[in-house]
């Protein structure tokens, strides 16, 4: 056996835990409406690149790491007339410090802020969960991703056709500092082996079920 991998797997365990399915998801966004869960259609989970920088010699060029920038996700919600999803994603521009509707002199100093923009969203967490659920409250997830400082950046409206009976969608753009990944440790039949048992040993892992920056 590889080390490092796991003792088990699905592929040679019948009995053992399902992997990872794209289906079975729970996205929470703090400030709408039963956290926008139940209207949920699709979202990314966040993503990020690594930048470099290069040096030349001669004929050679080398490259080094440097800082690392988190990607926008987005989550595309079906919008119903209850809740009104168009409106509450209105209601976060508003909140946000963006009132089109306020054109006076006295307002002009009105504009958004990134504590307004974050405060306007509120939160926002990706989980993924199992196809059963264990019945224990502190398990309700196997992966998931909470986005320090979220702010909504765009927003696009699906288009309307008399071709086209699907429904009626809103796809979010959501920026973010950096995302704190959560892996539920009580999560069963997984084991650790090889290298990867030898660090958690050694204390090399201080907690394997949390990846922050």
């Amino acid at each position: 056996m590889a080390r490092g991998a796991p003792s088990t797997g699905f592929w040679t365990d019948a009995t053992a835990q399902d992997p990872k399915r794209n289906y079975r998801f729970l996205v929470t966004i703090g400030s709408m409406e039963f956290g926008a869960q139940w209207i949920a259609k699709s979202v990314s989970r966040p993503s990020f690149t690594i930048e470099t920088t290069e040096h030349s010699f001669l004929n050679h060029t080398f490259y080094y790491p440097t800082r690392t920038k988190w990607d926008e996700i987005t989550c595309t919600l079906v919008d119903p007339v209850t809740p009104d999803a168009a409106l509450q994603t209105a209601q976060i521009i508003k909140a946000s410090g963006y009132d089109p509707s306020i054109l006076t002199t006295a307002d002009y100093g009105t504009t958004t802020t990134k504590a307004a923009a974050v405060g306007a969203l509120n939160s926002v967490t990706i989980a993924m969960v199992e196809g059963v659920h264990s019945g224990d409250i502190h398990k309700p997830f196997i992966e998931k991703w909470t986005l320090h400082a979220p702010f909504l950046t765009g927003a696009k409206f699906s288009e309307l056709a008399y071709d086209n009976d699907d429904l009626s969608t809103i796809e979010l753009t959501i920026r973010y500092d950096w995302a704190m990944l959560e892996v539920n440790p009580g999560t069963p039949n997984i084991s650790y082996v090889g290298e990867a048992a030898d660090m958690i040993a050694e204390g090399g892992i201080m907690n394997p079920s949390v990846w922050k920056p």
